[in-house]
């Protein structure tokens, strides 16, 4: 691996399109951190930077190092079964589409992986516990996969396939139809869940399906047990949900156009946790980590990268803690104290605690 010492960060804003060998998708669900959170979201942080991320706010810099280049690859997805940072891959052909699929899992050293699945066509995925789920867009299968066994094909025929996600009953996947269904685990019948939805991103919880869409620029709440629908989140027309994640009892997500936000499940209640400087920024993910929720921007103030802020804040603005010359595109997620990310065909981390 290469370590970089470094100050600052910015570099031209990556093409989601391009990226190497071990690429996320700011399609994707965003992951979930499995670190207990430091302080209570509703108060102020109470710990150092230097306990928490490192030293200072820009804690990331000094600490980035390449974990994997993947050209002629980029990536689509970078994701955790909490053991493992597994990847979506695929490159493309004269005209744009996806070729040469494949998923790939890493652990906190290895840099060349272990190829799970390949596909003619492109792939997603999005993990629920130790379990990766793989979406097939070849073969318009749904896999699932975990540490010591061999992927298992759970479904077949998904009509125009976009993005799967699971909880520990049902697989749940959205099309290009604008629908997403589900079905049990184990096997059954297949049931609409949201029609006439233009699907931007999709993550379920066990009582709750959240669906970011796009027309309208809603993000919707489907209850699992068939109640209707309701809007969880209307930025007024401005922007799109996408990296859904939570966190115990708060749903964090970006706004595609600018910012990040937080639910506070119990109460419904949504905060604005920060905002980026540059008027064109464009979060595509967050992943949270003690007190903070850390944000790829593929064109933040600062140039692509890595941005954060206290995820208590409100109102606040967005930080850039990558380094210059770094960009991001998908991503990111928390593994051990790294913060993993993607930027085209490279597949970055920084050590959070230092």
């Amino acid at each position: 691996m290469t370590l970089l010492a470094v100050a600052g960060c910015s570099s031209d804003p990556a093409q989601p399109d391009g990226a190497r060998a071990d690429a996320p998708v700011p399609d994707a669900p965003s992951i979930v951190d499995a670190t207990p959170d430091a302080t209570p979201d509703a108060t102020p942080d109470a710990i150092p930077d230097a306990r928490v991320d490192g030293p200072g706010p820009m804690g990331c810099v000094a600490t980035t190092e390449l974990v994997a280049d993947i050209a002629p690859h980029r990536f689509r997805d970078v994701v955790t079964d909490g053991t493992h940072i597994v990847t979506a891959e695929y490159m493309t052909d004269g005209t744009g589409q996806p070729i040469d699929g494949r998923v790939v899992s890493r652990d906190l050293l290895a840099s060349a992986g272990t190829t799970l699945h390949t596909s003619i066509s492109g792939v997603s995925i999005s993990t629920q516990a130790e379990w990766v789920y793989i979406l097939d867009y070849g073969t318009t299968a749904i896999l699932r996969w975990r540490e010591g066994e061999s992927p298992t094909q759970l479904i077949t025929g998904v009509s125009n396939p976009q993005s799967v996600v699971a909880n520990t009953t049902h697989i749940y996947w959205s099309s290009t139809n604008d629908t997403v269904d589900r079905r049990l685990i184990g096997g059954g019948p297949i049931e609409p869940v949201a029609m006439m939805v233009d699907t931007f991103s999709l993550f379920v919880n066990e009582t709750d399906v959240y669906v970011g869409d796009t027309s309208p620029a809603v993000m919707w709440r489907y209850p699992t047990n068939g109640d209707s629908p309701t809007i969880a989140w209307d930025p007024t027309g401005s922007g799109f949900a996408i990296g859904i994640a939570q966190v115990g009892g708060i749903l964090y997500w970006a706004d595609f156009f600018r910012s990040v936000w937080r639910r506070d499940l119990a109460t419904e209640t949504n905060t604005l946790i920060a905002s980026s400087a540059a008027a064109l920024a464009r979060p595509v993910g967050v992943a949270i980590r003690g007190n903070y929720i850390y944000v790829v921007d593929q064109f933040g103030a600062d140039g692509s990268g890595i941005y954060r802020a206290p995820k208590s804040a409100s109102g606040g603005t967005l930080v850039k803690v990558s380094p210059d010359g770094i960009g991001a595109d998908v991503g990111p997620v928390v593994l051990g104290t790294y913060l993993h990310w993607g930027e085209y065909d490279k597949l970055w981390r920084c050590n959070l605690q230092l």
